[in-house]
């Protein structure tokens, strides 16, 4: 007569973790993707195109138009296709084109123009009054 198993193989608690971890990782990022903000500002783009520089590795460039619209595109490839693009909630006063390194830095483009009475911090990227 055969005696009665108790408890559960090595075998058959690796399935359900393997399980588990398959199940985690198609839930983890649809339930913890940051949400779009609908009303976007001069610095959210700008953290934006930062974060975009430095997961690519590469120069981006921000341009924020006086209607509010903007893009961030690539500096190491002219005429390529936007990286992001959108309108602000606001218009600025003036329109902004900044160049931002694959370290996050931020710097000013030859020939354009700050934001009206500020400049952008080159480390941090903020804005200074």
């Amino acid at each position: 007569m055969r005696a009665l198993r108790n408890g559960l193989t090595l075998i058959e608690v690796m399935i359900v973790i393997a399980i588990l971890a398959i199940m985690a990782a198609i839930v983890y990022p649809n339930v913890f993707r940051p949400k779009p903000t609908p009303a976007a500002t001069e610095m959210t783009v700008i953290e934006q195109a930062k974060a975009l520089a430095i997961a690519r590795t590469e120069r981006v460039r921000v341009r924020i138009e006086r209607d509010g619209t903007w893009q961030i595109v690539s500096d190491v490839v002219p005429g390529s296709t936007p990286l992001a693009s959108g309108s602000l909630s606001e218009a600025p006063p003036q329109a902004l084109v900044l160049r931002v390194t694959e370290l996050g830095a931020c710097l000013p483009v030859e020939g354009a123009t700050a934001i009206e009475g500020a400049t952008v911090d080159a480390v941090s990227c903020s804005k200074q009054r």
